[in-house]
């Protein structure tokens, strides 16, 4: 595959992935190879078989679409966001092993761009700042605010938004597992579906490469 110069249309990447799947009778899913490179193919469908070790209840409603074409483990992982497509390509070297479906900052809190690394890895990350208001029986009061700005409602205390496969780039944003409604919505983070963060956290390693386009 080459590699994406600009932000394209992601269903029809999406699409000639699976045609070529299908072609290739699914070699990935019964550790076949999977085209002139010769690369073991794990294709993931968004409606989604699980990675090994996953939960088998995603704490996330489904949503975006990806697949997923590596050997594992990657030995040279870097990725490449495009946040006006709302889609990452994910590479092992210099050869293009997946695609997934994001969701970027929101625009009063645009997700940086420009050339980052991994600067921390935390499994289960739960936010200081982002989060809801809840009550005593941790019934919802005010979801999704930003605590710094928003003063707790009477009789309600902060509970901070889980961030599992968390990979911080830069201050408080990382790329993470997250809900992906289709359109920028976080509050600077990356989401990505969860199979993909589990994915991405388990090749990730402090240093590794991820480059932010607009």
């Amino acid at each position: 595959m080459k590699q994406a110069g600009r932000a394209a249309s992601f269903p029809a990447a999406l699409r000639r992935v699976c045609v070529l799947g299908v072609t290739m009778a699914l070699a990935c899913s019964s550790g076949g190879t999977a085209g002139p490179e010769g690369a073991q193919a794990s294709v993931a469908a968004a409606s989604g078989s699980a990675v090994r070790g996953a939960s088998p209840r995603p704490r996330f409603p489904p949503g975006g679409d990806y697949f997923w074409a590596a050997s594992e483990p990657l030995a040279a992982l870097s990725i490449r966001i495009f946040l006006s497509g709302q889609y990452a390509d994910i590479y092992d070297g210099s050869r293009l092993v997946g695609r997934s479906s994001i969701c970027s900052g929101r625009r009063s809190h645009r997700t940086p761009s420009g050339q980052f690394s991994v600067l921390e890895k935390i499994a289960e990350h739960v936010s200081n700042r982002y989060g809801d208001y809840v009550d005593e029986n941790e019934q919802l009061v005010q979801p999704n605010i930003d605590a710094l700005g928003t003063p707790p409602p009477p009789g309600s205390h902060f509970r901070g938004t889980k961030m599992p496969y968390f990979l911080r780039i830069v201050g408080g944003v990382g790329l993470h597992a997250g809900p992906l409604p289709g359109f920028p919505d976080s509050h600077g983070c990356v989401r990505f579906p969860e199979t993909i963060a589990q994915r991405l956290f388990s090749a990730a390693s402090v240093g590794t490469p991820i480059l932010i386009e607009e």
